[in-house]
Order: C-alpha cells, then sequence, then structure tokens
C-alpha cells in the first residue's frame, strides 16, 4: 500500500499531494489549500485525499473523503489517486465493522464541483436492508438505479467525465448507479435514504443545514473519532509533519 501522510492539517497537501488537478471554476470550499476550508474537521491526510467529518453530518462518524487538489469527481482521479481512495474505503470498511456497523459509501456528482465520497455507518442488523432501501426511495423519487457487476466501472456503464451520476457503495461487492441527465436530481438522496426509518431512523436529519452543531462541539468530535480512527488510519501520522505543517497562515 502506499505510504501517506497523516498529523495535522497540511495546506496544499504537502510533498507528493496532487492529482494532475485544474483549477476550479470558482473559489472552492473543498480545496484543502483554500483558505475556506474549515481545518478543525479534517481527521486524516494522505497524498492526493484527505478525509474530514461532514458539517451537519447524520451523526459524530459521518465522515467525507476528498481530494487534496481540485478534482470534480472519482472519474478524473489519477491511478495513483484512485489506489489512495480503494485504501481508504478498505479502511473505513474496517472502522466501521468495529463498531457493528456498516459502511455506507456514496457519490453525487450533480451540482457539486469537488469530488465528496460520503461515507456513514448503519447497524449491522440493517445492513441487508441498505440496497432495498436505495432502491425503495429511488422510485418514489424517481432516481434509476441499476446494479453495478464486479468488474464493472463508471466508464464501463458509458459514464463520461462531464456527466452527471449518483453511486453507492453498500459493500464491498454491492453497488447501485443512477446516471443523471442535467440537473434535476434530489441532491440530498444519499442521505435521506439512510436517515430513513429502516437504516438509522433519523428522518429529521435529512438536510445537513438543520444539523450544525457549534464549532466547539465539531472541535471535540473531531477529537473522538481521530483516536478511534488512529489503528485504522492509512496514513502513516508524522511528528514532523504535523510540527511543519500545522501553521494556519
Amino acid at each position: 500500500p502506499a505510504t501517506m501522510r497523516g498529523g495535522a492539517v497540511a495546506m496544499g497537501g504537502g510533498a507528493g499531494a496532487g492529482t494532475g488537478s485544474r483549477p476550479p471554476p470558482r473559489p472552492c470550499w473543498f480545496c484543502l489549500s483554500s483558505p475556506d476550508v474549515e481545518k478543525h474537521l479534517v481527521v486524516s491526510i494522505g497524498n492526493h485525499l484527505y478525509m474530514a467529518l461532514a458539517k451537519g453530518g447524520l451523526n459524530a462518524n459521518h465522515v467525507l473523503v476528498l481530494p487534496v487538489q481540485h478534482e470534480p469527481s472519482s472519474l478524473t482521479l489519477t491511478s495513483e489517486a484512485t489506489g489512495e481512495m480503494q485504501e481508504y474505503k478498505a479502511a473505513l470498511r474496517a472502522y466501521f465493522r468495529a463498531r457493528g456497523e456498516r459502511a455506507v459509501m456514496w457519490e453525487r456528482n450533480v451540482v457539486s464541483q469537488h469530488l465528496q465520497l460520503q461515507v456513514v455507518g448503519v447497524p449491522e442488523a440493517a445492513a441487508d436492508k441498505v440496497t432495498e432501501a436505495f432502491l425503495k426511495v429511488g422510485i418514489s423519487r424517481g432516481v434509476a438505479l441499476e446494479p453495478l457487476g464486479a468488474d464493472d466501472t463508471l466508464a464501463s456503464k458509458g459514464v463520461a467525465a462531464g456527466q452527471g451520476f449518483f453511486v453507492v457503495e453498500v459493500d464491498e461487492k454491492t453497488r447501485l448507479l443512477a446516471k443523471v441527465s442535467g440537473r434535476n436530481f434530489p441532491l440530498q438522496f444519499g442521505r435521506e435514504v439512510v436517515a430513513g426509518a429502516d437504516l438509522l431512523g433519523v428522518p429529521d436529519r435529512v438536510d445537513w443545514k438543520a444539523c450544525k452543531v457549534p464549532k466547539e462541539e465539531e472541535v471535540e468530535w473531531a477529537k473522538r473519532f481521530r483516536t478511534a480512527w488512529a489503528p485504522f488510519n492509512p496514513a502513516v501520522d508524522s511528528d514532523d509533519d504535523s510540527d511543519d505543517d500545522s501553521d494556519d497562515g
């Protein structure tokens, strides 16, 4: 596996970071070098990707995996960044499994300028209901989901780099894809399904803006997550990196 960096937030991603990206068309909240990044939410930094708690998350273990530099979707990642993404996914599955949960991961490339892989755990007792929940809500919301085979990729299913899509990974073997034309897509679809009665049972938490907590609480959540995540973190922590790169300036 690739050696990745950890420790404090490295503005700009540090040596070796970057995915051959292009500058964002407008200021981006999620590029790690952006002054708008809420650094206190960042819990892991690799060479090409970083991980942060979701602002207004479904719970205190709802995280995002994002490119350090600007990439609009998983289709535009380099092979190195794609490999790093697989390491993060495997580590997150192990992390949630240790908590008695199943990691559910989704990416929405619709009205989104920076790749965000959303990851949240659902109780293992509800794991068998995840696929059915996505299909059921998909029907009611007009989202046509199709299963992906083990060897299928977005490209092999005809999804081009500039095309909208929604993809969810229920586990290592079960993935569902919706191709999206235009911008007519329920933007909170992933949250709506996972928050539903069959999974997390928190339907009042679909809208992230209604779930925001004070910064002090976010800081505490991030601290607790880093501690629990440390044995699973694929990024190699470095005290030297933390000392050199934690400057807020």
